[in-house]
């Protein structure tokens, strides 16, 4: 890599002198045919050309070693300043917030390991996409998740979260790193792993800090008091 860098440079190198040389020499030749003497001019064209490559060598080394290390680097080692970005964050809309959550499942009975079964069966399930009867598609199923203590109570100590949708939902079958089966009918699996992957249906607005609304279901909004609650 080090040796390509140095050939793009010295190439760059050619290419500038001799743009240099043939452009300084076009303009002494044109100078020498105004004044009549043509053989002087095309004879002394490369000599004034190398004299003015002279006069700006300091300059040619300094655009070169600038190419080869970068501005900001020379400017960084010679000066001890680099140029001023002038960067700026520009808002350019609300984001998506996602939500992530692991559970790690491990039966102790047969009631158990089916309810395990069939609670990553109800994941998996209401991602997917719907196929209607004709050409169409329909969206998978919406999540309403929050957090709850007790009997069902919603917890005012964590945040709200809005309408989601599942995009992701990921199941190992084997945490612990090897192939271990209860002795059961279905050969259920000692442990599973499961991660999803939500994301809001909707942006997070100031004024859901007032009056906060999970969507809507059968038309009508779910709204949440917010009285003493730290809000989405």
């Amino acid at each position: 890599m080090k040796r390509q860098n140095v050939n793009k440079t010295r190439l760059l190198a050619i290419v500038i002198l001799s743009l240099f040389v043939i452009v300084t020499g076009m303009l002494y030749s044109f100078n020498a045919f105004r004044q009549g003497d043509i053989a002087g001019g095309i004879a002394g064209n490369l000599t004034a050309a190398i004299t003015k490559l002279k006069e700006n060598s300091e300059a040619v080394r300094t655009y070169l070693a600038g190419q080869g290390i970068g501005i900001n680097n020379l400017q960084s080692r010679l000066l001890g300043q680099v140029l001023n970005p002038n960067l700026e964050l520009l808002f350019q809309g609300p984001q998506l917030r996602p939500f992530n959550f692991t559970f790690k499942m491990s039966a102790r009975g047969l009631d158990e390991a089916k309810e395990i079964k069939d609670i990553i069966r109800y994941f998996k399930k209401n991602m997917a996409v719907k196929r209607d009867k004709f050409l169409f598609l329909k969206a998978p199923n919406v999540f309403k998740i929050q957090y709850q203590y007790g009997n069902g109570n919603p917890h005012k100590s964590l945040n709200l979260i809005k309408m989601c949708a599942l995009t992701n939902c990921s199941v190992d079958y084997t945490p612990l790193g090897s192939y271990m089966t209860y002795d059961d009918e279905d050969k259920t699996m000692v442990a599973y792993t499961m991660s999803l992957q939500f994301q809001e249906l909707t942006p997070i607005y100031d004024s859901d800090y007032e009056e906060f609304s999970y969507g809507e279901e059968k038309g009508k909004p779910i709204k949440v008091p917010l009285e003493n609650s730290i809000g989405p």
